[in-house]
């Protein structure tokens, strides 16, 4: 109902007003219009919005107070001065301010923003998630203040008394010793980790224990010597007898250099004892020594250059090392092939160059099977997938492939083979041989 104005008319007593009964009327309709906004028409309890405590208070009533704004921009349109004192909502923020010197922004119904200029002491319950460490810090687990509450690299873990902390574990371990499976005594260059049965401890690198030998003796010779201390066996070489090493392949050589048919009495090998290792056995009768492969040795004859090659095959002892091997073909017709194998460079290896002393086709496989089934592809046809060939080179003249980067290859076909098989083709344009030389890093012994 809109506001109704008693006419009082032009002048004092004029008879020109509101008749008094109208007049009453209209000031009974505008009393009862603000009873009703109030929530007072109809009580038979007198209203007082005002108690003795000069508080605003209007009781079993269902009214309220809005000041209510859609968007900050309006708000801040008016003056806090003149609202001094005064709470608004508004809609927009969802959150509620004060005025104060300027509209101050309390409490947010949104998770997302930050609430500025305001200390609220449920916040480590009621927004951050607060956990406590051993010293009663606190620590946000929700971080919804927007502080970071932990640093980079830093986890949230449970101590041994159940209480969460931030933790220093970076990427993890910082040195090796920092695991607790490992202890380190005084490291030194060239030591290895070994395990003892409980932890894993630095030592010095050994060869592995099956190429151990024990004690040895032989009686009237000096070929062999033993040296149970360092745990060596040492053999010299005497009258019709040579010993070459190559320590590249990790052998030793024996060769008989006696004419005599029976290698001369200064290669005769006396009473040989070996304890607890049966690689060495004499047999004093029949004057011979034999040489039985153990676990991690392998031996090789060779009747045509009378020699006897000991290779030790154990994972400790070998070291990888970069190795050149040149091999020759047979004479060949001009576009025809042949096979050729290298042995130095192990059963697996990284390829570094491959050098031809004239032109030729050079074609290195994992197995004798694919250098076989490969034998019909023409140059510039590419091999399938898992064709089994390693690297292929072909060239007019003689020429270095320098393999940028290395090609890593091995021999599949373990143990039946130990060689790297290859094939060759003479494109020289006369008949000849071909010479081919890899160079590589040995990975792996036969």
């Amino acid at each position: 109902m809109a506001k109704q104005t008693v006419d009082i008319g032009q002048a004092p007593n004029d008879g020109t007003g509101d008749p008094l009964r109208v007049a009453m009327d209209k000031l009974n309709d505008n009393f009862n219009e603000v009873y009703r906004a109030v929530g007072g028409l109809g009580s038979t309890t007198l209203l007082n919005m005002v108690n003795t405590d000069q508080e605003l208070q209007v009781l079993n009533v269902h009214n309220k107070i809005s000041f209510l704004l859609d968007d900050e921009a309006e708000l801040y349109a008016l003056s806090a001065g003149t609202y001094h004192g005064c709470i608004a909502h508004v809609h927009s923020t969802g959150a509620l301010y004060y005025a104060h010197g300027q509209w101050r922004k309390l409490l947010t119904d949104n998770a997302n923003n930050d609430v500025t200029s305001y200390a609220d002491s449920l916040a480590n319950v009621a927004y951050t998630g607060m956990l406590t460490d051993a010293n009663n810090s606190g620590f946000g687990l929700l971080d919804l203040d927007g502080i970071a509450d932990g640093t980079i690299g830093q986890v949230l873990t449970a101590n041994g008394n159940g209480i969460f902390e931030f933790k220093d574990i970076s990427l993890g371990a910082s040195a090796i010793n920092d695991l607790t499976d490992v202890t380190i005594t005084s490291p030194a260059s060239g030591e290895v980790l070994s395990y003892n049965g409980s932890a894993w401890v630095n030592a010095a690198a050994a060869g592995g224990s099956a190429n151990t030998f024990g004690t040895i003796s032989v009686a009237g010779q000096t070929d062999v010597v033993a040296d149970a201390t360092t745990d060596t066996l040492t053999f010299i070489a005497g009258t019709g007898m040579t010993i070459t090493t190559d320590a590249a392949n990790d052998t030793i050589t024996f060769v008989s250099t006696a004419t005599g048919g029976a290698g001369g009495a200064a290669n005769t090998f006396s009473t040989i004892a070996v304890a607890g290792q049966p690689s060495v056995v004499a047999d004093s009768t029949a004057d011979t020594l034999n040489l039985i492969a153990g676990s991690n040795i392998t031996i090789q004859t060779d009747t045509g250059t009378d020699s006897i090659t000991i290779n030790s095959t154990a994972s400790g002892g070998f070291t990888p090392s970069r190795v050149t091997q040149a091999v020759t073909s047979a004479s060949i017709a001009d576009d025809a092939e042949t096979n050729i194998d290298f042995a130095n460079l192990g059963v697996s290896y990284c390829l570094y160059s491959v050098q031809v002393d004239k032109g030729a086709r050079v074609r290195i496989y994992k197995d004798d099977a694919s250098r076989t089934a490969d034998v019909s592809r023409p140059i510039g046809t590419d091999p399938v997938e898992g064709d089994g060939v390693v690297a292929e080179f072909v060239s007019t003249a003689a020429e270095t492939f320098v393999i940028t980067p290395a090609i890593f290859g091995f021999v599949d076909n373990r143990p039946t083979e130990n060689d790297i098989p290859v094939r060759v083709t003479n494109r020289s344009g006369t008949t000849g041989t071909v010479t081919v030389t890899i160079t590589g890093l040995k990975l792996e012994d036969a």
